[in-house]
């Protein structure tokens, strides 16, 4: 997300940036470290082939900002991750099919309203030895840059394709354990498939789990939630388990409970776990030194659990404190 937010203001302000460089270089006012800096920037801005890369880098991060936010949902489940991820690879995909040229494209109107060099330099291959002419069909040492650029693009595509690939098969492998606590997967599938899923997602989940209550439960629920929820066959698994709460069904089917709270609790990413131990660097600092691990951990709640913080009635707080701490005294 802090890529995209870099890379972004930058894609759509480049002519202002190209203004402001070349009114720091001709300021005579500027010092001269500073005016090598700028001259600096503008010989590495001030060509087609960085507005290619940044118009690239731009529709990349996007669609993948984009997911991140999807998937930070508290809300989402392992499933749906898995058809977010699927997506992901199904638009990154048509990005290398007709994006690259798109890209240079665009990439050169921009050039031309900005007064850049609108077109890609030769670059010169090093040279090797010379071979006989047996030995070679073609011994051309130049390399058009568009190509070059049309090449590593498709390389970091591929690369991109190959990581969301391995990430989306090890989330539907998880997911597929999962698969038949919809209201689809139920009314489709027999009470002897559903008790040879049952079986299997014990084996994984012996801690959790007994595997002959779960096939009996499971025999008995394909039809138990038919006959109780509206709209069964488009039931999702949050429905179903929200299901057994409301009819307090949990006695009944302790381990079909238990399964579906498995599912639903699985985390999709660890964006949020990581960004709340970077808030320990906020909390413990040099001024805090002596503090205890008792405060540390209150102080971290509050800041990470900041929406609910937020909505927290310090009046009431205040008054729940000077009840409990009053010291009051009766008198005769």
């Amino acid at each position: 997300m802090a890529k995209k937010e870099a890379i972004t203001p930058l894609h759509r302000q480049i002519k202002d940036v190209l203004q402001v460089l070349e009114s720091i270089i001709h300021n005579h006012m500027t010092n001269a470290v500073t005016v090598s800096s700028a001259k600096e920037l503008l010989i590495q801005i001030d060509f087609l082939c960085f507005l290619c890369l940044l118009d690239f880098w731009c529709q990349i991060l996007s669609l993948i900002d984009r997911e991140n936010k999807l998937l930070q949902s508290k809300t989402i489940s392992i499933d749906i991750t898995a058809k977010k991820m699927k997506g992901l690879k199904a638009s990154i995909q048509n990005l290398r099919d007709v994006g690259v040229d798109n890209i240079i494209k665009d990439a050169t109107e921009k050039a031309y309203q900005s007064e850049i060099d609108g077109d890609f330099p030769i670059k010169r291959k090093r040279k090797v030895k010379r071979m006989a002419l047996y030995e070679a069909e073609n011994d051309s040492h130049l390399l058009k840059a568009k190509t070059e650029f049309r090449s590593q693009c498709n390389l970091v595509f591929d690369s991109i394709i190959l990581q969301i690939e391995w990430r989306f098969e090890a989330v539907s492998a998880v997911s597929s354990d999962f698969d038949f606590f919809n209201g689809h997967s139920l009314s489709k599938s027999s009470v002897d498939e559903l008790k040879k899923k049952a079986v299997n997602l014990s084996q994984i989940y012996k801690a959790d789990l007994d595997s002959s209550d779960f096939q009996s439960e499971m025999a008995s629920f394909k039809y138990q939630d038919a006959a109780m929820m509206d709209n069964f066959e488009k039931s999702s698994p949050i429905n179903i388990l929200q299901l057994i709460h409301k009819y307090s069904l949990t006695d009944a089917y302790p381990n079909t409970a238990i399964a579906i709270r498995i599912f639903l609790t699985i985390p999709v990413t660890v964006a949020t776990r990581e960004r709340s131990f970077s808030e320990l660097k906020l909390i413990k600092n040099y001024k805090r030194s002596t503090m205890g691990q008792e405060r540390m951990s209150s102080l971290a709640k509050i800041s990470i659990e900041n929406e609910m913080t937020n909505n927290i009635d310090f009046d009431d707080v205040i008054n729940v404190f000077a009840t409990r701490k009053a010291r009051k005294k009766t008198l005769n």
